[in-house]
């Protein structure tokens, strides 16, 4: 199972799917305002918490996800699309569990939730992760059809199952004889089996689903408020979608299609082990033993076949002489000549070099006679050094076609090392480790061989070529022009060459124009950086931190305000916002010092009262208030001067911009914090006792 989930893993991300872990028991009220806690019925299973708190074991995550990128408020288009998915045990209370892995309440499922900011782009993604599950079965070796199936409780308006053709599927699918139509039995009109496109007849057949996609659009997002920023900056409901397989299903699937009566066979990627079968050396002793194994299965196979009830005491007679004989050869002190010795076989094996798993570094030719005599005649010192040179370079090309490029790099450095007088040998060996550093990834090195090999032969094709190439990887798109054309002077229909100053030549317009833009756009956020520390300070609202060194060209004009002062280590990224209509939001923290509590709003606006959210926010009392005594009219409000250490009590009928606006208030980080205390609570007498307390005013 864990090589099939890297099979899913390697398509999902391929296409864009950031890996999370979802929550098993999700959240009642989430569901029940989906509509799905009634719709499911038995299927899901419901647990109640201490608090009476409801909550269900989900068998898909739509609301959860949802509500998760809900709360992060509205994505910007150029986000999307933003693909999340999990692989995770999950539990559906099925009615009449069977088949083993085939239909089980809990099972283990990858599930994929996309979000887009138009029907079109959702609509491009559906096809997308379509093609994923198509690449998955197809490079599994599983034959899979793709039909229309039902949305059920899920919803949507458009549905695929991948289906594995099998007589044991649970699944009737109605398939056209003269056109692709194909879908699940259950949305096909039982009184007519007529193909709704071509009109033509409807074939049936059995199926194991494996997966199940879902077009949903915003019948997630609307419940949920889930919204996308467009490209004119309006916010629209996201265009949702989400995709499924069963991962324990595959595996019990791919056994049903794949086996055998005798035999389970299973998909070359998810085998558990993979067997290599090596045929002995001819003329080796490997091959001697084989030889001789053989025979003996001959004469024992061919006696055993010739007898029978009515020659058995004639053929005894015949034959015996023969087989014993035969068996003779075996019985002395020396059974076969060169044969390996039963008890130590394998040291012997490994003085081979054939089957050596641990080869000497040094070779010593009193201990390893066969390597020593090999590698006295691929590297005789006696050789001339082009004859060594050439050697190593061999030896490199044999490495480069078994694409171990660290070898070849070795052996073709080696070959340098002879410093032959051949320039066209040296040449070769500076293209061709320059070819092997390129599949490395080692570029810099890759060029360095192939301005080396162009000095010794100026026009060499394949070193310009590799050079153009590495520039290409370095993104130095004009030198990579350069190196085209110095190359097609050579060969003006070089069809390399023409590709590469092609594609550098709109490569190079491309990142002129995003220089551009990012300069554009560089300014464009000054200019709204400026305007908002501006804002703040109209506003005589103070900043901490100091400003930083980079920063004082910026604020010089706007005393000792800073961008430091607005920088924020919130896990939401959330900072203080100045909107269109020139008014401020800020990211606001609550802090429960009894219970070792926060609360994070990530939008306060300045103008609006903190009463106003703490009633939203202790509408229901939290799971970590067990006294129930956190109500709006029993809570108050502080802030701490830390320069003098006094406390600062707050009307909750104030303002966020008039508690900025204090004299002794400054936001440290980013993130105006404020203390929520429960009036004469025996903790908040406690908190409060030794500290001077003012009323703000």
């Amino acid at each position: 199972m864990e090589k099939l989930i890297k099979v899913l893993d390697k398509e999902m991300q391929a296409i864009g799917g950031q890996k999370l872990n979802m929550p098993t028991l999700c959240s009642g009220k989430l569901w029940k305002a989906s509509g799905r806690w009634e719709l499911m019925g038995k299927e899901l299973l419901r647990v109640t918490d201490r608090h009476s708190q409801e909550y269900c074991l989900g068998p898909t995550h739509e609301e959860a996800i949802t509500d998760l990128v809900a709360s992060q408020g509205s994505l910007s288009y150029k986000q999307l699309p933003l693909l999340l998915y999990q692989v995770t045990r999950k539990f559906r209370d099925e009615p009449r569990p069977r088949f083993g892995l085939l239909r089980g309440r809990e099972f283990y499922m990858k599930d994929m939730y996309s979000f887009d900011v138009s029907e079109e782009a959702a609509l491009q993604t559906y096809s997308l992760v379509c093609k994923a599950y198509s690449n998955i079965f197809s490079r599994l070796g599983l034959q899979f059809l793709k039909v229309q199936g039902a949305t059920g409780s899920i919803g949507g308006t458009l549905s695929h199952e991948f289906q594995l053709p099998s007589d044991v599927g649970e699944d009737r699918l109605a398939m056209c004889t003269n056109c692709d139509f194909s879908a699940n039995l259950e949305i096909v009109k039982s009184d007519e089996m007529r193909c709704p496109v071509c009109k033509g007849g409807l074939v049936e057949k059995k199926g194991i689903e494996v997966g199940h996609t879902f077009f949903l659009g915003t019948k997630y997002s609307s419940v949920f408020k889930a919204t996308v920023q467009t490209a004119d900056n309006v916010p629209v409901l996201a265009e949702m979608g989400c995709y499924g397989l069963g991962v324990t299903r595959i595996l019990a699937a791919s056994i049903e299609l794949l086996s055998t009566e005798n035999a389970i066979r299973w998909p070359n990627l998810i085998a558990p082990y993979q067997v290599c079968l090596i045929p002995p050396k001819s003329g080796s002793k490997a091959h001697k033993t084989t030889e001789l194994i053989e025979d003996l299965h001959r004469a024992a196979s061919g006696r055993a076949e010739r007898r029978s009830g009515a020659t058995l005491s004639h053929m005894a007679e015949n034959e015996e002489g023969d087989w014993d004989a035969f068996l003779d050869k075996f019985q002395g002190p020396q059974r076969y000549e060169g044969a390996f010795n039963p008890t130590t076989w394998e040291q012997e094996f490994d003085q081979i070099p054939m089957f050596m798993k641990n080869p000497p570094s040094e070779i010593n030719p009193k201990q390893n006679p066969d390597l020593a005599c090999l590698q006295s005649i691929v590297f005789d010192e006696e050789q001339s050094s082009e004859e060594q040179a050439k050697t190593y370079k061999n030896e490199g090309n044999d490495y480069f076609k078994e694409k171990d490029y660290k070898k070849s790099v070795i052996s073709y450095t080696e070959g340098l090392k002879k410093k032959c007088s051949d320039l066209e040998l040296n040449t070769v060996l500076h293209t061709n480790r320059a070819a092997a550093h390129f599949y490395l990834g080692n570029y810099r090195s890759a060029l360095n061989d192939a301005v080396a090999a162009r000095k010794l032969k100026p026009s060499h094709l394949k070193a310009i070529i590799r050079g153009a190439l590495c520039h290409m990887e370095l993104k130095h798109f004009s030198e990579a022009m350069a190196w085209c054309e110095e190359g097609l002077k050579l060969d003006p229909q070089e069809k390399k060459l023409l590709e590469i100053r092609t594609k550098a030549d709109r490569l190079k317009r491309t990142e002129e124009r995003d220089l551009r833009k990012a300069r554009f756009q560089e300014k464009k956020e000054q200019c709204q950086k400026e305007a908002l520390l501006k804002a703040i300070k109209d506003r005589n609202i103070k900043l901490s931190p100091v400003p930083s060194a980079d920063e004082m060209a910026i604020s010089k004009d706007l005393g000792e305000m800073s961008l430091d002062g607005l920088s924020s280590e919130n896990g939401t990224g959330a900072k203080v916002c100045l909107e269109d209509n020139g008014s401020l939001t800020w990211p606001v923290l609550f802090l429960y010092p009894e219970h070792g509590q926060t609360d994070f709003i990530s939008a306060f606006h300045e103008e609006s009262r903190f009463s106003d959210h703490l009633i939203v926010m202790f509408e229901e009392s939290p799971a970590w208030d067990t006294e129930r005594k956190y109500v709006p009219k029993k809570l108050e409000l502080y802030f701490e001067d830390e320069e003098r250490g006094d406390i600062y009590q707050i009307n909750p009928e104030t303002t966020l911009l008039e508690v900025l606006q204090h004299e002794r208030y400054f936001v440290k980080g980013g993130i105006p914090a404020f203390l929520v205390l429960v009036k004469d609570a025996a903790f908040s007498k406690n908190y409060l006792s030794g500290k001077t307390v003012h009323q703000l005013k």
